[in-house]
């Protein structure tokens, strides 16, 4: 059995099989990514019990130099502008869960990217209730990127209904 646990100081302590961290820095956001921080560890004390030994210098350099590009990336702090390459329910349901519990912000603006035989509407009616909960009742605007069209087309202004004619969200739909 393993976990991890948050310190006050923003750090955390790794409790594991055979072994306890403390003192770790571990710079991917959301809660997910602690329990895949534990994960990794305790593969860590797997190998060392086979013969691949490894320090706790080793291990915290490790995890503190950790990146995922677009991964709840912040590329810009003032305003606040995060990329996540979310493409399908579960890892927008784990978006969802992170915007709301690790950022606050008054108003979202959406970019969101979609493949050409992806089902775009449906993501966003999936996670309609994540995406627009709390103090954020709808999105300004929303961009959609979809490839497959030779020529780009932008049009303004159009409003993504579901099937029962609820507005989701104003879109902006882009085609290349």
């Amino acid at each position: 059995d393993m976990k991890i646990k948050k310190q006050k100081d923003g750090l955390v302590t790794y409790e594991g099989m055979r072994r306890e961290i403390r003192d770790l820095t571990v710079p991917l956001r959301g809660e997910h990514q602690l329990a895949n921080a534990a994960l990794a560890l305790a593969a860590i004390e797997l190998c060392a019990k086979k013969g691949f030994p490894s320090d706790d210098t080793a291990i915290r350099a490790g995890l503190k130099n950790t990146c995922w590009e677009a991964r709840l990336e912040i590329l810009q702090h003032e305003p606040l502008f995060l990329l996540d390459g979310a493409h399908n329910p579960a890892g927008i349901n784990v978006l969802c869960r992170a915007l709301e519990k690790d950022f606050s912000y008054r108003r979202l603006i959406l970019i969101f990217g979609a493949l050409a035989d992806k089902d775009y509407r449906q993501f966003l009616m999936y996670n309609r209730e994540a995406l627009f909960s709390g103090e954020v009742s709808e999105t300004e605007s929303t961009l959609v990127t979809r490839s497959g069209e030779k020529i780009p087309v932008l049009i303004h202004g159009n409003q993504l209904r579901d099937d029962r004619g609820a507005v989701i969200g104003n879109m902006i739909f882009v085609t290349d």
